[in-house]
């Protein structure tokens, strides 16, 4: 249970900061991504790091509990392998999936999201 804790205290500041960058950062984002897509090598290394990440967080925190702890399994477990995956497999091909992230006013609501869950996770991370 302690690492629970602790992965939520780190990982929900983290997100707490993704958020607000998402939020505010439109233009840096959307010139970030362009980059990204475009270039094969690093998608192939993003997404060989996003595996190795998610492949910790799963092996050292499979917990599957209805709280804040699936948060921490899901989002930074099971999620990072899946685009990880597609990085590696699909993207490197197809990067038009991405335009929606993007391009459009998607950003904002997706920042915000994330700036929730982040305030969500950091509480139950330090109300311990």
């Amino acid at each position: 249970m302690k690492i629970s804790f602790f992965l939520a205290k780190v990982l929900g500041l983290y997100l707490v900061v993704l958020g607000i960058y998402w939020a505010t950062q439109q233009d840096r984002l959307q010139k970030a991504c362009k980059e990204l897509f475009a270039c094969p090598a690093l998608m192939t290394i993003t997404g060989l790091s996003s595996v190795l990440f998610g492949l910790f967080i799963l092996i050292l925190h499979p917990v599957f509990e209805w709280d804040f702890r699936l948060l921490i399994t899901l989002l930074f477990g099971i999620l990072p392998i899946l685009k990880g995956l597609m990085r590696l497999f699909v993207l490197c091909k197809e990067p038009h999936y991405c335009k929606g992230l993007i391009h459009g006013n998607k950003r904002i609501a997706i920042g915000i999201i994330v700036l929730l869950i982040g305030v969500f996770l950091t509480y139950s991370g330090f109300s311990a």
